[in-house]
């Protein structure tokens, strides 16, 4: 089985102020001041946790700043420029960049999964499902709610049964995070047929994920510790303190 990828990063950081004006977020580095170790980004981390599940061909969707030209470079990856109009329109022309293959997974460089979590994500069982990651937050009017059925499937598989993009209430929830495992057929079929703009002007991939959902199973795959959104100050802090205790975690005692 062949699976390419696409890595989303086409929005313009506006949310982290003027260091998102300078550097895109998926590109900033996540390390403390005086940190030992590599400094990681979130792009860097996707593509290592991609290929480390076995996906071939990756590709950027990316905005039109110059530091993602050097960045596929780097990471050995190819990058196709996409408008600032939602996540579906990189994944679309990210597709479309991508030679033929069984399965497409999508990764928003929004995220930091912990844990190699999105390592998991791609081996998840059932291949031939449209899959979503999801993750408990105690504050889900930020997030896409995702409502499953309560049995499980295989391992930590459940049924999707609803979508609610930042739904107006204060409580926690079962959230979105920026990773999506389609079959071959099923991103074709979205590709091919435009979504309709979301209540926020924007072509998103809620909106791609309910039109799933009218047709087939969406299955959600329970990330085993929580996605970081560094597209906020607050998540870029978690997720930087996050990667700190990784490396040191890896240094052997003396």
């Amino acid at each position: 089985m062949t699976t390419g990828a696409v890595i989303t990063a086409g929005g313009r950081s506006t949310r982290l102020g003027p260091v998102g004006q300078v550097i895109p977020k998926g590109l900033l580095p996540l390390t403390a001041p005086g940190a030992k170790g590599v400094a990681e980004t979130a792009i860097g981390r996707i593509v290592d946790q991609l290929r480390a599940g076995g996906v071939g061909d990756i590709v950027i969707a990316a905005n039109d700043h110059p530091w993602f030209d050097q960045a596929a470079e780097t990471l050995d990856v190819r990058k196709v420029v996409v408008p600032p109009t939602g996540e579906y329109d990189a994944v679309r022309l990210g597709y479309a960049a991508l030679p033929e293959c069984d399965a497409v997974v999508v990764a928003s460089s929004d995220n930091v999964f912990p844990d190699c979590g999105l390592t998991g994500f791609v081996l998840a069982p059932e291949p031939g499902t449209a899959l979503v990651a999801a993750a408990w937050k105690p504050a889900i009017r930020r997030y896409t709610e995702v409502t499953t059925s309560r049995e499980r499937r295989t391992g930590l598989l459940r049924r999707v049964v609803g979508l609610v993009e930042k739904p107006e209430r204060e409580a926690g929830g079962m959230a979105k995070a920026g990773a999506y495992r389609f079959p071959a057929d099923v991103i074709a079929e979205l590709a091919a047929r435009p979504v309709p703009e979301d209540r926020f002007g924007e072509h998103s991939m809620t909106e791609a994920l309910l039109r799933v959902l009218d047709v087939a199973p969406l299955l959600c795959w329970e990330l085993p510790r929580s996605f970081l959104d560094i597209g906020a100050p607050e998540g870029l802090d978690e997720a930087i303190r996050t990667i700190a205790d990784e490396q040191a975690a890896l240094v052997p005692a003396p």
